[in-house]
């Protein structure tokens, strides 16, 4: 079994550090909080539920829920955190904090993606974008909103600017 959670702990060394990301997260440790965690071995599954709380330097990720899928490798697939809503958030070495939230956060390792569902919002310094939807490219920094098509004025994406400070 230890030897089990060692191969989990190794493998979250995949946790997200995208376009801009601190820099330094990826050498950093991994920490992860839960009021229980569970590790499917065959299936290469390990659920945490009960206020989970991963950081790894400058990233944060909470949520009541994550589950992480490993590939045969046991290298982090994907990632998806599940709350009231499951929040991520993240220094950039450009300087402001990246930060987001919805009620399900998933991350795809492979192609970089973070995808946001339900009452999703990312801010990044002043700018801020909410939609029902929002797809987060973490390798080129692209950002894309859908709104909810149920709402009865139709799908909106809110985008707030930061003023011109002369």
């Amino acid at each position: 079994m230890q030897t089990r959670l060692a191969l989990l702990v190794l493998a979250l060394a995949a946790c997200p550090t995208g376009a801009g990301a601190l820099s330094t997260d990826r050498d950093q440790p991994v920490r992860i909080d839960a009021g229980s965690a569970s590790l499917d071995h065959q299936n290469r599954i390990a659920t945490y539920r009960g206020d989970v709380v991963i950081v790894r330097g400058s990233l944060r990720i909470t949520g009541d829920q994550v589950t992480m899928q490993f590939d045969e490798g046991y290298d982090l697939a994907t990632l998806v955190a599940e709350g009231e809503p499951a929040h991520f958030e993240q220094q950039l070495d450009s300087g402001p904090t990246q930060k987001g939230n919805a009620a399900r956060i998933e991350y795809r390792v492979e192609d970089g993606a973070m995808i946001f569902i339900g009452s999703a919002q990312i801010a990044q310094g002043e700018f801020l974008m909410q939609a029902e939807r929002i797809d987060y490219d973490s390798f080129t920094g692209s950002i894309q909103g859908v709104g909810d098509k149920a709402k009865p004025d139709g799908p909106r994406v809110t985008i707030t600017l930061p003023g011109d400070n002369k």
